[in-house]
């Protein structure tokens, strides 16, 4: 109330009203004597009025103001009683002296009441948390706490006299005025909620509960007001949490789940501007990664190209605003202006905002964080509330970033599923594109072209290595129309592939920087992260492909393993190449071995059968010979120096090394690393590596045939069943030559004393003939006839005669040199031929004569040899009949000195 005045509203001069006004001035009492009012509807008229019953406005004065004032009326009774029926205060005196008593009394009564209920107002009315309101019958504001006039936006003087719907929401004043006429009626309703307007007609939730009480003898309503208006946004915002959690489940564009986070911070979170970034999520650390993503809501299309068309922040801004330094709460991270350690010009939008605690400078952040990284950050701006931002009121904003940051990652973790699957359905297609490959380099080609255009990278490249240095390279720009042939500096400096080559292991680079020194990609072809992968066949790497991409960390473990997929089918095409080349090969060499006629041809052929096949040290074949292994054949790499001693003719001891296990058991064996064999038998201080397989034919063994290289397991499965399959035909081809030899023998000797017969004189004279004459030395021919012969089939039969003829035969090849020959012409007659002689042979026939006798003494018939001997000198004309003649003629001779 306005203080405790007493006003007097008097009927004329001098009256009893003037007189009692003189009295009560006299005592002190602040009291003031007024006019008749000229409107009913002033607003200066003071809460106490004093009207005499006979005034002409006193019913007037007291129907329209007894709700709102405290009025005593004096006078008549009769009509002080009727006006008292209307609200007033009826007041019997008939002196001023009785008057001014009664009008003391109760005067001094009520203001004692007014100031005992305004101690009370005043309790509550320094509470924060509601405030109080007092309504007359008519609906009208006859009072208002300070926290509600503060609430509201408006005075006391704006609201006391006031419809209370005035402050009400359109949307709620016919319910709100159906309450309280209701509740003075004598109806009570529970606490309801109802929206206020403050003197600018924003709304502001508000939860009501009022009563009907009696003051001074009226009806009024006295209710409190408690503000709602956060509760109701917190209530918002977890209804939007919740939402945002049932749309996490189904929401596949991490955009518009964004766009609802922000779009629900300016709606019901404080803020009129927000803005979230998310970085590049494939970063090692993303707080280091650009922003791929913008989602910004409260800004209009200017601001909002202004904003994306000004810088960001960097990572070193990052990293020191969200530090301990600017921490507020849990999970947000506020700095104002003067605290800033960078300068902030061109970065960002500028706030609109300024109010006490909060500059149009200050940053307020709350990070989008997944997995302990910080993967983006929503910026605030422009709040709304008239205080600074309080861990309180971030809170349920830190609960969406929280959100919103699973949402991103399970978005990105299925875009990575997708993709992957459809990556893995690609590969498999190519699968089939590589099986219609011919040769290595269409295969290469065929990936590389795949890897183009239909995982569409920015670049790809394959290449086919020799000696682990590239050998050829070809690559496809994503602007490039064709694959090209590399002609720039070699790939084989590149550090990255060499190491991927060495490691066997796919090596995934990026360069985040300019420094590009471990990133040679970069340089040659403009690519900012590059995989390579290695395509090893036989375990060894041949080839290699190569995929690029122009941002950093773009390639990911998804890519790694598509690409691995791929090379793995090219790893199969080339295997499969490489099987079927050899397979041509061992049948070609097959085919070679069946129509070789000589064992050194034989082996020689296979040893470089052998080095075509395998790029390995040096291979052997052992002979099984007088029960020992003989080294046959051998064929060394270059580089590879062995013992003087392992050459051919060298004899392995018995028991020793790895070729006498696998004769000895007849089966194969691989060593990947030979010093794990105590036994073994080195031929060159590297080796590492062994590989034997027996040459059996039937059941006999041939032989062994042994690979050895200086690399640790060399050999597995593909080695040793394409060694056995040599093995195999080496057998067949011994064979074969072997029943050769004997179909030859057979053509060629005499079957009954295993003798050359005359065919292959024939068909060795001339390769004799030649050799004299190169060496100039003559030739001799022998012509034997064996006397005593018919007396032997004439005594003993033909069974002794042909054993006769068995054991001269045995003695002729036995007396003679290895490189002479012995040849049986029919019935017992012989032709010794021999080559390179000069004077020799008429000592040999003087040899042959002598020992014949004691060689055939148990025969029971004297036996000796007739001999005779025709010479061939280099200078003269061969004729091999007339030569056989003088020899039979001289034969002859021979034969008469001896029956003489």
């Amino acid at each position: 109330m306005r203080g405790r005045v007493c006003a007097l509203i008097q009927g004329a001069k001098g009256s009893l009203l003037e007189r009692v006004y003189e009295r009560l001035s006299a005592r002190g009492l602040p009291v003031e004597f007024r006019e008749a009012p000229q409107s009913l509807d002033d607003e200066t008229l003071p809460p106490v009025l004093i009207v005499e019953s006979s005034h002409p406005q006193a019913r007037q004065l007291v129907e329209n103001l007894a709700s709102s004032r405290l009025v005593f009326v004096v006078g008549a009774s009769e009509e002080a009683q009727k006006l008292a029926r209307l609200g007033a205060v009826p007041l019997a005196a008939s002196s001023p002296e009785a008057l001014e008593a009664a009008l003391t009394g109760a005067l001094m009564g009520k203001l004692c009441k007014l100031e005992e209920l305004q101690a009370r107002l005043r309790l509550l009315e320094d509470l924060p948390w509601f405030g109080i309101y007092i309504l007359d019958a008519d609906l009208n504001i006859v009072y208002a706490s300070p926290w509600l006039q503060s609430r509201l936006d408006r005075p006391l003087d704006e609201l006391v006299g006031r419809p209370v719907t005035e402050v009400v929401h359109p949307e709620f004043k016919e319910r709100a005025a159906h309450v309280l006429r209701e509740k003075f009626a004598g109806k009570e309703f529970p606490p309801y909620l109802v929206r206020l307007l403050r003197a600018d007609d924003t709304p502001i939730w508000s939860e009501v509960f009022s009563r009907r009480v009696e003051l001074e003898g009226a009806p009024h309503i006295v209710g409190v007001v408690r503000d709602v208006e956060a509760e109701r946004r917190q209530d918002f915002l977890l209804r939007t949490l919740f939402r945002l959690v049932r749309d996490l489940l189904t929401e596949q564009r991490p955009r518009a789940l964004l766009q609802q986070v922000a779009d629900a911070i300016v709606e019901v979170g404080g803020f009129r501007r927000a803005v979230i970034s998310l970085y590049d999520f494939n970063w090692p650390d993303p707080l280091d990664a650009p922003v791929r993503e913008v989602v910004t809501a409260g800004l209009s299309e200017e601001e909002e190209k202004q904003l994306l068309s000004s810088e960001g922040l960097a990572p070193e801004q990052r990293r020191a605003y969200f530090s301990e330094e600017f921490r507020i709460g849990p999970e947000a991270y506020y700095i104002p202006y003067h605290r800033n350690p960078f300068e902030i010009e061109n970065t960002g939008l500028p706030g609109t905002v300024e109010m006490e605690g909060w500059s149009p400078l200050d940053l307020l952040f709350v990070p989008l964080r997944v997995e302990g990284k910080i993967i983006g950050h929503i910026s605030l701006d422009d709040p709304k509330d008239p205080i600074a931002p309080t861990p309180a009121t971030l809170e349920p904003i830190s609960h969406l970033a929280a959100v919103a940051a699973l949402a991103v990652k399970r978005a990105h973790e299925e875009e990575l599923r997708l993709r992957h699957e459809r990556h893995l359905r690609a590969a498999q297609a190519m699968g089939r594109q590589l099986a219609q490959a011919v040769r290595p380099d269409e295969a290469l080609i065929k990936a590389l072209s795949f890897l183009r255009e239909r995982l569409h990278y920015a670049f790809v490249g394959a290449g086919f290595l020799k000696d682990r240095k590239v050998a050829t390279f070809w690559y496809s720009r994503d602007s490039d129309e064709e694959v090209k042939e590399c002609h720039k500096s070699s790939p084989a400096a590149w550090k990255q592939l060499a190491k991927a080559i060495e490691s066997k292991a796919p090596q995934l680079i990026s360069c985040p920087s300019e420094d590009t020194t471990n990133c040679p990609l970069a340089r040659e072809f403009g690519i900012a992260c590059s995989l390579v992968v290695p395509i090893s066949v036989a375990d060894e790497p041949t080839a290699f492909l190569v995929v690029g991409e122009d941002e950093p960390y773009a390639l990911t473990q998804l890519d790694l393993e598509t690409v691995v997929q791929v090379a793995g089918w090219c790893e199969v095409t080339l295997d499969i190449m490489r099987m079927r080349g050899r397979l041509a090969g061992l049948y070609e060499l097959s085919h070679t071995l069946s129509q070789i006629q000589d064992r050194k041809q034989l082996l020689r052929q296979l040893m470089q059968g052998l080095r075509r096949h395998f790029a390995f040290d040096y291979y052997a074949f052992f002979r099984l010979l007088d029960g020992e292994l003989e080294l046959e054949a051998l064929d060394v790499s270059e580089e590879v120096q062995l013992y003087p001693h392992i050459k051919p003719g060298w004899r392995l001891p018995k028991g020793e090394g790895v070729v006498s296990w696998v004769a000895q058991e007849r089966a194969p064996v691989i060593l990947p690393d030979v010093r794990s064999y105590p036994k073994y038998v080195p031929g060159n201080p590297d080796v590492r590596s062994e590989l034997a397989v027996p040459v059996v034919a039937g059941d006999e063994l041939l032989g062994v045939l042994n690979v050895e290289s200086r690399q640790p397991a060399a050999f597995g499965g593909d080695e040793l069943a394409i060694l056995q399959v040599m093995a195999g035909q080496l057998a067949v081809a011994l064979q074969n030559l072997e029943a050769k030899e004997k179909l030859k023998e057979l053509a060629i000797r005499d079957p009954l004393t295993a003798l050359y017969n005359r065919r292959f004189l024939e068909e060795v004279i001339g390769q004799e003939v030649a050799a004299a004459r190169r060496y100039r030395r003559p030739l001799a021919l022998l012509y034997v006839d064996v006397n005593g012969f018919r007396a032997v089939n004439n005594t003993h039969g033909h069974l002794v005669g042909d054993e006769v003829l068995r054991r001269v035969a045995g003695y002729l090849q036995d007396n003679v040199r290895e490189a002479d020959y012995v040849f049986r012409i029919g019935g017992d007659e012989f032709l010794v031929l021999l080559p390179e002689t000069d004077g020799e042979a008429e000592e040999v026939a003087k040899r042959l004569k002598q020992g014949i006798g004691e060689v055939l003494s148990d025969v029971g018939v004297p036996i000796g040899l007739s001999i005779g001997i025709a010479v061939w000198e280099p200078d003269e004309e061969f004729d091999l009949e007339a030569l056989i003649a003088e020899a039979d003629k001289r034969m002859y001779e021979d034969k008469r000195r001896n029956s003489d």
